[in-house]
């Protein structure tokens, strides 16, 4: 069994603290339960020999074998002393173990992976009387795990779960008591359109720094962090897939909150204020292109920072003065797809990155479009558009490389558009009617399908819903149908693959 908010000590053999196992002992008897006595001969005792031992060993949740796992039969009458026979799963999973004494043993086996979400084994026991016999072992199924540690679960529920741990940046040792936020965008059906609810949910670390967060909402995009008193972690972007499990892990130390204008990375921007974070973290990297050559004017930015850097002709950028622990790394170059990384920072131990960006295409290339896409029609107008020579256009074959991010992602590589991360958040800007002096930065206007989408969530359209993009960024460039009285700015038109999306009005 598994608790959110502890986790057990280690055992003296490897194998009972690594994950939950389910050992099928064949030969037709299922196995024994604790206490129970094996099988007798006629003559009222077990007969000696030896046993080879043969099986496959699982992985339920991927659905294939698992190779390179230790495999270990312990004897059952001395748990914590007793004699181990192990052996390692081959490419396709099948072990042998030669020679075991007849008897009870407690099967299992050492599973990395599993072992660092903070899942225990259950004793299971077989008993060996025959000179071959077979036990196959297997990982738990992802409902499995998900119902050891959350409530069971109703018919058709498709939640899923997110667990890892959370560490210290210097000493790398789990933080008890530590906290995780979870936070997501939900839309919901209100009126004529559709309404944006912010949704988070919040968990603490057990002793061994293990944390659990159940009911995860179905390909939610989440942000996440991880804290520890006014120590905070970066946001990192997490996907869940319907009724599965992901595990992500933190480290905290070394980032002091502060208070700076909100627009300090942008020039000329002036007005509200926002919540940064600042530490002794450096970071260098350097950006290459496709063919792997440096890449020049390429911008990296850790978000919740403000901290940028540019790459020189090397392709080569350092960040000073960042927060310590776990933080999300932005790199975007135009005409480029961005990329994202996360990175690990502590003072004691300077980073460094190796980035490529693959080129963004910018002809229209034939594309086959999946679901039910935008009207032809459209497509020609976008088109006739993009031939103009006003705007920016993302076509459907750039689309396809950045297919599992968000809309504000393949806005960082479009000229003349800025953003800026709050707290997991994007800000999309671009330059207003105001002067060289002061441009009076500003906030497109959102068009999908040529509906006017009056919350403009860039963050919250997923790439994979869209066919194709225009980016009007100075309010002159805007075409007739595009333009909107009540916001001086520029506009950015999407349009989608799924025709009964209706945004908010």
């Amino acid at each position: 069994m598994v608790s959110s908010d502890r986790c057990r000590g280690r055992g003296s053999s490897r194998f009972l603290v690594g994950v939950a196992v389910s050992a099928l002992a064949m030969a037709g008897s299922p196995p024994l339960a604790i206490g129970q006595q094996p099988p007798q001969s006629r003559a009222g005792v077990i007969a000696s020999g030896t046993t080879l031992v043969n099986g496959v060993v699982y992985d339920s949740i991927a659905a294939r074998p698992r190779s390179a796992v230790q495999v270990e039969l312990v004897t059952a009458d001395n748990t914590a002393g007793g004699r181990i026979y192990s052996a390692v799963s081959d490419s396709v999973g099948r072990f042998t173990i030669r020679d075991v004494p007849y008897g009870r043993y407690i099967a299992g086996f050492f599973d990395v992976a599993l072992d660092t979400l903070g899942f225990e084994s259950a004793p299971h026991l077989v008993t060996l009387a025959s000179p071959s016999q077979r036990v196959d072992l297997a990982t738990p199924s992802m409902g499995t795990l998900i119902a050891l540690v959350c409530a069971p679960r109703a018919a058709g529920d498709s939640s899923g779960l997110l667990v890892g741990h959370v560490r210290d940046t210097e000493g790398r040792a789990p933080i008890a008591g530590a906290g995780v936020v979870v936070e997501w965008r939900d839309i919901e059906l209100a009126g004529s359109g559709l309404r944006h609810r912010d949704r988070s949910v919040s968990a603490r670390t057990g002793a061994a720094g293990w944390f659990a967060v159940c009911g995860i909402p179905p390909d939610a995009t989440l942000q996440v962090r991880a804290g520890q008193g006014a120590d905070s972690s970066g946001h990192v972007e997490v996907d869940v897939p319907a009724a599965s499990l992901r595990h992500v892990g933190f480290q905290v130390g070394g980032a002091t909150r502060i208070v700076v204008p909100f627009g300090a990375a942008v020039p000329g921007a002036k007005g509200e204020t926002t919540v940064t974070w600042r530490g002794r973290g450096r970071l260098s990297g350097v950006v290459r292109d496709a063919r792997g050559q440096p890449l020049a004017g390429a911008h990296a930015l850790v978000w919740g920072t403000g901290i940028t850097a540019t790459t020189n002709e090397g392709g080569t950028f350092v960040l000073d003065g960042l927060p310590g622990g776990t933080q999300t790394l932005d790199v975007s170059g135009i005409g480029h797809v961005p990329t994202r990384a996360i990175v690990e920072l502590a003072e004691s131990r300077p980073a460094a990155v190796d980035v490529r960006l693959e080129r963004m295409p910018t002809m229209l290339e034939a594309v086959t479009i999946r679901d039910r896409a935008i009207s032809s029609r459209q497509l020609v107008e976008f088109e006739r558009r993009r031939r103009a020579g006003i705007g920016t256009f993302v076509t459907p074959a750039a689309l396809e490389k950045n297919r599992h991010r968000r809309l504000s992602d393949v806005l960082r590589a479009v000229p003349g558009v800025m953003l800026e991360d709050d707290r997991g958040r994007t800000r999309v800007q671009m330059r207003g009617a105001g002067t060289l002096v002061d441009p009076a930065f500003c906030t497109p206007s959102l068009y999908i399908d040529r509906a006017h989408d009056t919350m403009g969530d860039f963050d919250q359209i997923r790439v994979d819903e869209i066919v194709a993009v225009e980016v009007y960024s100075r309010p002159a460039e805007r075409p007739f149908e595009f333009v909107d009285q009540r916001n001086a700015c520029g506009a950015v038109v999407v349009w989608t693959r799924i025709r009964s999306r209706s945004p908010g009005r």
